[in-house]
């Protein structure tokens, strides 16, 4: 998987990375695949205890958004930050707390 890390100058103590998900389709040219593809959006604590969101989107473009809406939310230290038009993957809430639905 290939992908970029982001680590937001508004989000301290956060780094939120976006990449790719899965291999690219047979009947669809590479950069079709790329701009249509699904994202995953990663958000990973890099303080103790550790806690990690992911998100999947669908498209470069949106998955650009998410990871500001992220990074602006991580910023206001929401405890669930959920990001518009994303669907959460998966959530390792930090030992002592519950998951989140």
């Amino acid at each position: 998987m290939g992908g970029r890390t982001v680590i937001s100058p508004t989000a301290r103590g956060w780094r939120i990375r976006r990449r790719w998900r899965g291999q690219f389709p047979p009947d669809r040219t590479p950069i079709h695949a790329l701009l249509h593809r699904r994202w995953l959006v990663e958000a990973i604590c890099l303080g103790i205890p550790p806690e990690r969101w992911v998100w999947q989107v669908a498209g470069r473009r949106e998955s650009v958004r998410v990871v500001e809406e992220v990074a602006a939310a991580l910023a206001r230290d929401d405890p669930s930050p959920e990001p518009g038009g994303a669907e959460l993957v998966e959530h390792v809430p930090p030992p002592g707390r519950p998951p989140s639905r």
